[in-house]
């Protein structure tokens, strides 16, 4: 066999050179060949994001942000919380009476997520801000009291005059669009505090 493909090697090395020159003119040329239009030569449409229609805010807490149809703000003093309709999705963001800085925000928060559950995986996160502030956070993956398997984003902020701890709680298989939605929220947040 080695001995064919010894003799056959230019035919071989002739072949796919011609194969990979036609694949690429076929790219260049054939409308939709790239992949990045729907053959028609027309950019495809980027995917809709829900629409967030709704303006929550918390002047306690000096907190404010925008919610998707379907999801319930409910705060207190120092407390807000946010939830879709099924409970895919639980947004809490709480505003401690503390000046300290998103890493000891962080790492009480993971503590106290660390006595609650069982078996808890952390992952660090990227990223060093939320809404313009400083920022820390870190991924956990643990279940809940009835077993399912969940993800909590945990993240420390440090405002100009206060801190926040913010616990954005998803199922591990939850609905895409909860996950759009959460992720859609996180980014019209505005701490004034």
């Amino acid at each position: 066999m080695t001995q064919f493909l010894a003799r056959r090697s230019p035919f071989l090395l002739g072949a796919g050179a011609l194969a990979v020159l036609v694949l690429a003119i076929v790219l260049l040329t054939v409308p939709g060949g790239d992949g990045r239009d729907g053959g028609d030569g027309k950019p495809r449409p980027r995917a809709a994001l829900p629409p967030l229609p709704r303006a929550f805010a918390n002047p306690a807490m000096r907190i404010a942000g925008r919610l998707p149809r379907g999801w319930l703000a409910v705060g207190g003093r120092q407390v807000v919380h946010l939830r879709n309709r099924d409970g895919s999705a639980v947004i809490v963001i709480a505003a401690p009476r503390t000046q300290a800085t998103s890493g000891a925000l962080l790492a009480e928060a993971l503590r106290a997520t660390r006595k609650t559950y069982r078996r808890v995986k952390v992952n660090v996160v990227r990223g060093t801000s939320l809404a313009g502030l400083p920022a820390k956070s870190r991924a956990v993956y643990t279940r809940n009291a009835r077993g399912v398997p969940i993800r909590i984003l945990l993240v420390g902020i440090r405002g100009r005059r206060r801190g926040y701890v913010l616990e954005a709680f998803t199922r591990q298989r939850a609905p895409a669009r909860a996950l759009v939605e959460s992720q859609q929220i996180l980014g019209t947040l505005r701490f004034a505090g």
